[in-house]
């Protein structure tokens, strides 16, 4: 029987599409599943006391707060001792916001009010940056809660404090904050009223007229305009392309007009969306904020006993109460739980012999270690999943102050690239890499 390529025909036909595993054609080729990173952002940080595993390696015993890793312990591997060192300086309340906005970056943010927000391009957009160019959509971003506004009592802006995703040092990717919209943008062509090619062409001849009328100062500004054009036209381009066929109803998986009902079945549609981006390969990189820096969500329905509430900042600085202490460990907890529900839900989709989870990498971590010491060592960190990427399930204790960025860079490698050098990476751990 000759070998058909179902990728290569769709090249073929003028459009690079991803798709998901197809049994018809298993029998007649091998196809390699693509790689795909999740990233979960927890505001807050943890109660040290229940967080890290008492032993190490690959037997470790889970902690309290990562009990409801079950299962899946054996497949989620938990750091010790990483840090960014480009943080602000480690007893500095605003590593509520720095440390949120260089999450994924480990850059340092400039210290302003408002104007010229300055950060660093973040890992999920260095790995949609080669990925989007065959997918639907680059990379999908998603939030719970509107970016927080306002000035910190640290001269800090508060928009620091929404975003991890950042498509460049100046540039913030914007967050879906509705979960139909974030699907419609996945799972419905998008109209072009506006956008057509010729008019985008005439858009960018006309602003480019203006460059002989700038200064030396806003020329390089126009240019970088010019160039956020040039990368909207190209996501324009793929969206007209046919979409490749589905694995589900899009119509039974549609989400309702608004807001869930509670932040808490928030979180849970998001990830809903983001499996079914990866199961249908839509997308190969999605992100989501469990809330914004400093989040003050109330977590009561969660907690055993139904606490009168427990508004997660105001817990985060337990002060040592043993009370505030164990309710900040069940809002860790579940975290941890909806963690674990991600990558049951990802291991459920079959794809090949194996799962999507298989080839899927899921990070999950928070800018500060104790929200009542603010201080942005010794991070949480999670990795799971991608069993074919790299070898997880260990308590992996490191040097002190090992920057975050040589897990960052040890991903890079794991999922195929060949420059593997980011942010202030020292190296790579050689010894998880598959």
């Amino acid at each position: 029987m000759k070998s058909f390529n179902r990728r290569f025909f769709l090249q073929a036909a003028g459009a690079t599409m991803a798709l998901p595993w197809l049994e018809t054609f298993a029998s007649s080729q091998v196809q390699k599943s693509p790689s795909r990173v999740a990233f979960l952002y927890m505001p807050n940080g943890v109660n040290p006391n229940t967080w890290t595993p008492s032993s190490q390696g690959f037997n470790y015993t889970l902690s309290k707060a990562l009990k409801p890793l079950g299962e899946y312990k054996n497949q989620v591997s938990t750091f010790t001792n990483l840090r960014h060192k480009l943080t602000l300086k480690s007893d500095n309340p605003d590593a509520h916001r720095v440390g949120t906005a260089n999450l994924l970056s480990g850059a340092q943010a400039f210290h302003t009010r408002a104007k010229n927000m300055r950060c660093g391009k973040s890992i999920d957009q260095v790995m949609a940056d080669k990925w989007g160019k065959n997918t639907y959509l680059p990379s999908i971003e998603l939030s719970v809660r509107e970016p927080n506004t306002g000035v910190s009592n640290h001269g800090y802006t508060e928009l620091y404090g929404s975003f991890i995703s950042w498509a460049n040092d100046k540039t913030p990717v914007p967050r879906e904050i509705y979960p139909r919209q974030a699907f419609n943008r996945l799972f419905t062509k998008r109209d072009r009223k506006g956008l057509s090619k010729n008019a985008m062409d005439l858009f960018k001849e006309q602003t480019r007229k203006l460059q002989s009328k700038l200064g030396r100062e806003d020329k390089p500004r126009l240019e970088e305009y010019l160039t956020t054009l040039d990368e909207l036209e190209q996501r324009i381009k793929r969206s007209d392309a046919n979409m490749p066929p589905l694995p589900f109803d899009v119509n039974k998986h549609r989400p309702k007009e608004g807001k869930p009902g509670t932040f808490l079945k928030h979180f849970e549609m998001h990830l809903d969306i983001i499996a079914l981006a990866f199961q249908s390969g839509r997308t190969r990189i999605g992100s989501l904020m469990l809330g914004n820096a400093l989040s003050s969500y109330d977590y009561s329905p969660v907690i055993e006993g139904n606490a009168a509430r427990a508004s997660f900042h105001a817990i985060s600085h337990h002060t040592g109460s043993p009370e505030k202490l164990a309710i900040y460990t069940k809002i860790n907890q579940y975290h941890t739980k909806l963690y674990a529900d991600f990558l049951a839900k990802l291991d459920s989709m079959q794809e090949g012999e194996g799962s999507v989870l298989d080839n899927t990498l899921v990070f999950m971590g928070s800018s500060m270690r104790d929200g009542n010491a603010h201080k942005p060592i010794n991070l949480p960190i999670l990795l799971g999943g991608g069993k074919n990427l790299l070898k997880l399930g260990e308590h992996k204790v490191l040097p002190e102050d090992t920057p975050l960025c040589n897990l960052y860079s040890t991903m890079l490698k794991g999922c195929g690239f060949e420059n593997t050098q980011f942010g202030d990476s020292s190296g790579i751990f050689e010894d998880i890499l598959v």
